[in-house]
């Protein structure tokens, strides 16, 4: 393989990042497959070592035979010219004898003349006698025709073309008329020979081997006659030095007739016809392949068993008759899964389905079983490449899924960003999109179909082009709800009604797909083999996983848009009004109208629970990053009572939803900032900093600064305190002040 062909290839096997992955398992195959032709070149080529060598040696005997033969001819034609010396007389014996041959000659061409009329009616009452359309018909004049016929030709060249120039051109032109009526007869034996060859296998079936028998002896002896032409025909081209002298060299050599070529020729085109008559059905119907294509076994099995011992063996027929038929067999198979270009005045054009390719998958897999029990070996490897039809397959499956989802992302999507009904509630009153179940029930309906080859690489392959498919579609809904969601922020005004609601749609269908996704691999993994099952199962896990990260996103998503509610609340914090005001209970006041309706009801329990955490968590996060209100500040203890109470009133409803030790984990951070803001003076404080550091490594500088920039006792003394702690130690997991900002 040269480098283009490499880098034709390398697309089609690094179609998607994920492929990368399987980088090993290609370099096992490939190693596989190198071994596997290695050996079979190492075989070959001894093989074609040991029949080179024969071939040399042949060559070699068969030149010194030539070299003989020239020599013996040599001395022959000294001799004749040594003996012409010695006989006075000889030019007028020559000369004598060569009228008498003449003489005969003319007297042959005479009488032959004379019975032409009489030998064109017995082949004309030989041929009608033998003529018949029964598959029984023995035609038991078949060889004598042939015999009449050849004479008859043999005398035609002879007339004709033995005297080249010599011969009047009346004369010649008379010849002709003479013979006009034999190219008839000629031609209507040709075409019994062509429909004896064309239903050979069938007068077979039909017992009638005679027949068979005869035709073969007829192709037989003109093989014989064509070699014998082929030869004669090398001896002049190789030998032109001899022809002066010997005259029968001379003579002009009529061109080989072509029986036995036209005789298989006859046998292709039979099997070309049957294949032909059979194609429109399958388009039609691909299910009718099966029953279609019963013959092919008969007639091979008739030409294993019975042919071989009607014709000469040096043919070795049945080789001959399983090539023709693989090879016929290889371009039908190519031809009806390849698509034919689309003619517009066409109103009937054939298209080609993953149906059409799928019955030729497991048809092939019948073939290879009959074959093998046919003992005829390594018909799979010019057949039809089976990686090509699983690829072709695969393609056509992805394309039509690919159009499906389409169509159903334009729905949701149109659905989605226009919100102009109401989101429609399941039977159990959850919230979710129209097309999520009848995506998955296209998805099982593919994936039946791909069992039905019973190949475990068409499953696994169907399966990991549907996960991709999914992947697909969950990255779609994490930009469409991540575009929405901050359009709604940005220009809330701008944005349809319902947002929330639809967010809590897709989330449901989120977690719904990736039941439906789980149920489908068990029953499809249960089906398969250990290693496609593997497949199988990693590539729906990997779909599964991108279901639950995709609904985790969504979530987020919604509580973006509840903050988008308390942002007033948020803007008042640590600033004059925070003093004494009410801002985090009406804070959870809302929260907890939006946790009754509409999330209590119509979101996913285990999505709820986790819509909670991150509504507790992010009430942290946007408590702490309200140091950057303007007017933020910490008015020693009077601040540190408010934030005590803010911290009461949060814990006591977010632990009405989540367990106690969650939410203190969350809420923990404000113990910190309380401390931060109480520590007197700068060391106390650096030390304070110092516990802080090792429980929230990843706490923002800039945040510390702006706490101790905003307490009322605020000087240089206390910000160098923050800039000489020492750096933190990243730890091993992110903490909630990942997520807090001062800007």
């Amino acid at each position: 393989m040269d480098e283009s062909e490499i880098a034709f290839k390398l697309p089609e096997l690094l179609r998607h990042p994920e492929d990368l992955d399987k980088l090993v398992a290609f370099q096992a195959d490939f190693q596989r497959k190198k071994t596997h032709v290695d050996s079979q070149l190492k075989a070959q080529l001894k093989a074609q070592i040991e029949a080179t060598e024969a071939g040399m040696n042949a060559i070699s005997n068969g030149q010194r035979t030539i070299t003989q033969i020239k020599e013996e001819m040599q001395k022959i034609d000294k001799l004749c010219q040594e003996a012409q010396d010695l006989v006075e007389e000889f030019p007028i014996i020559s000369k004598v004898s060569k009228i008498h041959k003449n003489f005969l000659a003319v007297e042959e061409m005479k009488r032959n003349l004379n019975e032409l009329d009489a030998k064109l009616n017995l082949v004309d009452d030989m041929l009608r006698d033998d003529y018949g359309e029964d598959i029984s018909n023995p035609m038991p004049n078949l060889l004598p025709i042939h015999y009449y016929i050849t004479q008859l030709r043999d005398f035609e060249f002879e007339a004709l073309h033995n005297q080249g120039e010599a011969l009047d051109p009346d004369v010649r032109s008379s010849l002709q008329q003479y013979f006009e009526p034999l190219a008839d007869r000629i031609a209507l034996f040709d075409e019994r020979l062509g429909i004896i060859g064309m239903n050979m296998l069938e007068l077979i079936k039909a017992g009638n081997t005679g027949l068979v028998v005869r035709a073969a002896k007829i192709i037989d002896q003109e093989e014989r006659s064509d070699s014998l032409i082929e030869a004669r025909k090398a001896a002049q081209n190789s030998q032109r030095d001899l022809q002066l002298n010997f005259k029968s060299i001379q003579m002009a050599a009529r061109e080989p007739r072509g029986y036995k070529q036209r005789f298989f020729d006859c046998i292709k085109s039979m099997i070309q016809a049957r294949f032909e008559g059979i194609k429109q059905e399958f388009w039609d119907d691909p299910g009718t392949l099966d029953d279609n294509l019963l013959w092919y076994f008969e007639d091979l099995t008739v030409a294993k068993e019975q042919l071989p011992e009607l014709m000469p063996a040096k043919w070795n027929i049945f080789d001959m008759i399983v090539g023709f038929y693989t090879a016929e067999m290889r371009n039908f198979l190519n031809e009806i899964t390849t698509e034919p270009p689309k003619d517009p005045n066409d109103e009937n054009p054939v298209t080609i389905y993953g149906e059409h390719i799928l019955v030729v998958i497991l048809w092939v897999s019948h073939y290879n079983k009959q074959m093998k029990a046919l003992k005829i070996p390594n018909t799979s490897d010019y057949i039809i490449d089976d990686s090509k039809l699983i690829k072709d397959y695969l393609q056509l499956i992805v394309s039509k899924m690919e159009e499906w989802m389409i169509t159903m992302v334009n729905q949701d999507t149109q659905a989605f960003t226009q919100r102009a009904k109401p989101v429609e509630a399941d039977d159990t009153g959850r919230w979710g999109m129209q097309n999520a179940v009848i995506m998955f029930q296209m998805i099982n309906q593919q994936i039946e179909v791909a069992c039905d080859s019973n190949k475990g690489s068409v499953v696994a392959g169907t399966v990991e082009e549907i996960a991709r498919l999914l992947k697909n579609r969950q990255e779609t809904w994490d930009n469409l709800c991540k575009d929405e969601v901050t359009l709604y922020q940005n220009a809330p005004e701008q944005a349809a009604d319902g947002l929330l609601d639809y967010l809590i749609a897709v989330a449901n269908d989120q977690i719904k797909c990736a039941n439906y996704a789980e149920a489908t691999s068990a029953k499809t993994v249960a089906l398969l083999s250990k290693k496609f099952g593997g497949l199988v199962q990693a590539s729906f896990d990997n779909a599964i996983d991108g279901f639950v990260l995709t609904a985790t996103n969504v979530v987020h998503k919604m509580v973006d848009v509840i903050f988008v509610d308390l942002k007033p609340a948020f803007q008042e914090l640590f600033t004059p009004a925070w003093y004494g005001g009410g801002q985090v209970g009406a804070i959870t006041e809302t929260i907890n109208s939006y946790i009754q309706d509409p999330c209590e009801t119509a979101l996913d329990p285990d999505l709820l629970t986790g819509l909670i955490e991150e509504l507790s968590a992010q009430t942290v996060v946007s408590y702490l990053s309200a140091v950057k209100n303007k007017g933020c500040k910490f008015n020693g203890h009077e601040a540190i009572n408010q934030i005590r109470t803010d911290v009461q009133i949060a814990f006591s409803f977010f632990t009405e939803y989540l367990p106690h030790e969650v939410v203190k984990n969350q809420w923990f951070a404000l113990e910190s900032l309380m401390k931060i803001v109480s520590a007197q003076g700068k060391e106390p404080l650096k030390k304070e900093l110092e516990r802080f550091k090792e429980s929230y490594w990843d706490a923002s500088t800039a945040w510390i600064e702006a706490v101790v920039k905003a307490r009322e006792d605020y000087n240089k003394s206390l910000l160098e305190a923050v800039r000489e702690t020492a750096a933190y130690t990243r730890g091993e997991n992110e903490t909630i002040m990942a997520r807090v900002t001062a800007k």
